[in-house]
Parts: structure tokens; sequence; C-alpha cells
């Protein structure tokens, strides 16, 4: 029973790892005349285009009239009212 209560061997020592270096921090001043001016298109980001809910329903309703349609073109080739 003394057994199962005795302490487990000391850890191996293993020496902290060795820091790396890293680069400098550099400035970013050489980069400045490339960016956009104020009075460029492309100083303002795009504006997305967003659906309003009314113009969602409106395409929604077009798709389901254009999909109607065409199965009924479809329906109405496949119909032979002899072997109905």
């Amino acid at each position: 029973l003394l057994r199962l209560f005795e302490p487990r061997p000391p850890l191996e020592y293993k020496p902290p790892p060795e820091k790396r270096k890293c680069p400098p921090y550099t400035g970013m001043a050489q980069f400045v005349s490339k960016f956009a001016n104020p009075g460029d298109p492309e100083y303002a980001p795009p504006k997305p285009e967003v659906e309003l809910p009314s113009q969602k329903r409106e395409r929604i309703h077009k798709l389901r009239l254009e999909k109607g349609v065409e199965k009924a073109a479809e329906d109405l080739k496949k119909y032979d009212p002899n072997n109905d």
C-alpha cells in the first residue's frame, strides 16, 4: 500500500529555450507618398450595394413568375389529353 503513495522520480532539468532576435521595427514614412489623397476616387471605400426588403421581395416574385412560366411551357409540351 505504501508503494502507491511513493513520489515520482524528479523531472529531468532542461535549460530554458533561447529567445529569438526579432527584426527591428521600421517606419512607414517611405510609403506615405503612395497613399491616396482625399480628392482621389479610391480614397473613400466603395459603398456596398444594399438590397432593400421591398426590392428583395420584388426580385423573388419575378423569379417565381419566370419559373412558373417555364414550368407551364414544359407541362404544355408534355400534356397529352388522350393519355391523361
